[in-house]
């Protein structure tokens, strides 16, 4: 989030000049939002909106200009995404699969300084820099995380295609979250999918969090000619929660523009000295 409160939908309803009539909210979920976020658009234009504006996007750390970290053992992106759907009476259903494993949730987590574990009481306990340490801390259990990718989300892809008689040939690409290379590559093994049909944006991009599926999206499409194409693709998250899902989606190819990098960073008029 932009801010601890209020969520960011508002903030960017302002800003993109949309009608006071949208409704606004955040899905803050990590990795799978994306996936979460189609099923929820699928879901709204069912129950009568004509469009939805889903944005998707993770900046992670902010680090300054040239400065390479070195505490850092994996390597993140940033980036962001903006997908319009819209109602067509003529437009092939959009299946989706999404599921929650919350029992395992802290195998990936930042477990400090929200409501359960507030910033002060910290602080009261083992002072303000070692209270600074756990706010910033980011826990993954590595091996858990990647048995997680290969076990529990290979087992909801494989339902997803006896559930809604999926056939893989009917699908241009799929649209995976870039975890690591490794955990792509031994996912397509295993559900028997052409790795050659899944774009891999993580080799220059990095992990983008839930950024990372519609980038390989637009990477796939807007460099190519697109003249042949269905659009019809697979989308796939999974991550913090723990939290998965698998979408299948039809997108326009011409429409699917080409990344572009950003340094402008927007000026939102706060500063500090508003609000000693």
């Amino acid at each position: 989030r932009d801010y601890l409160q209020p969520v960011t939908a508002t903030i960017l309803q302002d800003r993109l000049g949309l009608s006071d009539e949208c409704m606004c909210y955040d899905v803050p979920l990590g990795c799978s939002a994306y996936v979460y976020g189609l099923h929820l658009a699928a879901m709204h234009i069912n129950a009568g909106c004509r469009s939805v504006l889903l944005l998707a996007g993770s900046t992670g750390e902010q680090l300054p200009d040239g400065y390479v970290p070195t505490e850092i053992p994996m390597l993140f992106g940033n980036g962001g995404s903006a997908t319009l759907l819209e109602y067509d009476e003529t437009a092939a259903p959009v299946y989706g699969l999404l599921r929650s494993i919350g029992r395992d949730f802290k195998m990936l987590a930042s477990p400090f300084s929200g409501q359960r574990h507030p910033f002060w009481p910290m602080v009261q306990k083992f002072g303000y820099e070692k209270a600074c340490a756990y706010r910033d801390m980011f826990h993954m259990e590595g091996m858990d995380v990647m048995r997680f990718s290969l076990k529990e989300v290979v087992t909801m892809i494989n339902d997803f295609k006896e559930r809604f008689a999926c056939d893989y040939n009917e699908y241009e690409i799929l649209a995976c979250h870039q975890a690591n290379k490794l955990i792509i590559s031994n996912l397509a093994r295993k559900i028997k999918f052409p790795l050659a049909k899944i774009p891999l944006s993580i080799v220059d991009y990095g992990n983008t969090g839930c950024a990372s599926i519609p980038l390989a999206i637009c990477e796939y499409y807007a460099n190519k000619d697109v003249a042949q194409d269905t659009g019809k693709l697979l989308t796939c998250g999974f991550g913090i929660g723990l939290s998965l899902g698998i979408v299948g989606i039809t997108v326009e190819p011409q429409n699917c523009f080409p990344v572009f990098r950003v340094k402008e960073r927007y000026d939102d008029g706060l500063c500090f000295e508003d609000y000693k």
